[in-house]
Parts: structure tokens; C-alpha cells; sequence
């Protein structure tokens, strides 16, 4: 079923949201406010935006103000970053706190649980796009509820082997955020069953990510996880570090999320 599709059958099922959002007994207007947890510009949370408001604008019968906010948390992750941000919240909302949360994306939503009593302790929260795996044993409040979503390891091993049924090592790419460590774990949890030699690149830079898969051998495929931060600190937008990476590389790279392809991902099964 589509993100979106699900997100309104959450919005519709969560009681205390779907009143919020209930416009026959209250003609005045709703106020949705969507905290993104990436740039603006970037071409996934464009989806995200299109989808969420085509959905909203479908489904929900009444005025509806939709408010945004791109945080950009996957890059800048300090907490000074983070404290401005809270700032800027409570001073903007302050008075005029929405109906409806919506978070997109797991930065977003660990921000928000985070911070939630000092910005909207009492508005529901719908979020999307959320780790199953960063969410696992998580208990979450009453009034927090939404859609997440798995990554295709197994499946993207399988497709690379059928593909090239010579396959006998993958190249794993990360970068040094807590992002890239997540998807690191959850990777190595899935390729410790495989019968693939394993090689691990994370804490590199990219010059000396691009050394490694300019040599990699002809028998090995690279896996492409996520790579926005350097261990100097230096910020980089994953699809720049992936065309480069694609450009040196002598056998296919594979990603996981469907917004790589075009940046040099032959592919994969992606989100």
C-alpha cells in the first residue's frame, strides 16, 4: 500500500487526531504543521510534500492551513543546531500551536519526541517515513502514531547475486553520521546470514572511499547505504558522494532508497 494511502487510513483510524481533523461540526480552520527532517530542495521530501498534501487535500473536507519546516537534521546533527531550532519553534508557534503534527523521516521525529513538551506537549503527532528498526521496542505515547518503513537488504543482496551470480563480496558504503550508523547496524545484522565476504566502509573520507572501490574486484558488488558526513565533520550530499563513487567504481553499485537512481545506482530493491 502507498505511504500516503496509509498515513490518511492513520489519520482517519487515531481518534484524537481524526476529530482534530473532523470539519463537520467545526467549519474553522485546521492548522497542520509537517516537520521534515531534510533540505526542501532535495527530490524525496518534494515527493513527501506532494503526496502529503494531495492526501490531505482528497481526503479531509474543510480549510486546511498546511505549515512547513525542513529542519535538516541527516546532515547537521550538533546539538547548538538543534537548540536554534527549538528556538525558533516555541517563538514562532507560541500562541498558535497547530491541530496536527506530522513528521516526515526519522530526524524529524526524534527531535520532536525529544522536545515535544517544551514546543507541543498536548498536539497529536502523525509520523511518517519512520525506521522500523530505530522504532523497535520504542513506546511511544498514546497520542503518537504513524507509518514507518523497512529497508530491502536481503532482497537487493539477492537481485545483485541473480544478476551476477559470480558475486562473492559486497562493499558496503556509510558515512560517519547517526544515520549512516543505524543503516551500518541493521546492515550488518542482514549480511552476517549471507554468504558474502564482507567489506565495511565507514569512518573514511571520500577520497579514501574512492581509493577503496576504484580497486574493488571484479567478483564483488557495492552496497550504497547513506553518506552526508565525513569523520572531519564535513558535510556532503549522499547522491555528489555516490556519482563520484559510481565514476571510479569497476563493478555495480546498488542503493536502497529509489532518489540514488540517476546518481550512478544501477539499482536495486528500493524505498
Amino acid at each position: 500500500m502507498h505511504e500516503m494511502t496509509r498515513l490518511l487510513l492513520v489519520l482517519s483510524a487515531f481518534g484524537s487526531i481524526s476529530s482534530n481533523l473532523c470539519f463537520a461540526a467545526e467549519p474553522a480552520r485546521k492548522e497542520v504543521l509537517i516537520l521534515y527532517g531534510l533540505q526542501s530542495h532535495m527530490p524525496v521530501v518534494q515527493d513527501w510534500d506532494r503526496g502529503i498534501r494531495q492526501t490531505i487535500e482528497e481526503n479531509v473536507s474543510g480549510p486546511v492551513r498546511i505549515e512547513t519546516e525542513f529542519l535538516d537534521l541527516l546532515r547537521i546533527e550538533d546539538i547548538a543546531y538543534r537548540d536554534q531550532w527549538l528556538a525558533l519553534l516555541a517563538s514562532k508557534y507560541q500562541g498558535s500551536a497547530p491541530d496536527v503534527l506530522i513528521t516526515v523521516f526519522d530526524p524529524a521525529l526524534n527531535f520532536l519526541l525529544e522536545s515535544r513538551d517544551k514546543l507541543f506537549p498536548t498536539v497529536p503527532v502523525v509520523f511518517c517515513s519512520a525506521h522500523f528498526y530505530q522504532r523497535a521496542g520504542v513506546q511511544l505515547p498514546p497520542d503518537v502514531t504513524g507509518v514507518t518503513y523497512g529497508l530491502s537488504y536481503a532482497e537487493t543482496l539477492t537481485l545483485a547475486n541473480q544478476l551476477r551470480p559470480n558475486t562473492r563480496k559486497a562493499i558496503v558504503v556509510a558515512g560517519t553520521s547517526d544515520f549512516g550508523n543505524l543503516m551500518l547496524n541493521e546492515a550488518k545484522d542482514v549480511l552476517a546470514k549471507s554468504d558474502l565476504e564482507v567489506d565495511y566502509l565507514s569512518g573514511l573520507t571520500v577520497e579514501q572511499t574512492l581509493g577503496k572501490i576504484a580497486g574493488a574486484p571484479a567478483d564483488s558488488m557495492v552496497l550504497f547505504l547513506v553518506y552526508v558526513r565525513d569523520p572531519n565533520g564535513r558535510q556532503h550530499y549522499a547522491n555528489d558522494v555516490l556519482s563520484r563513487l559510481s565514476s571510479v567504481a569497476p563493478v555495480p553499485v546498488y542503493s536502497l532508497w529509489d532518489t540514488n537512481v540517476g546518481s550512478g545506482a544501477v539499482g536495486g530493491l528500493s524505498l
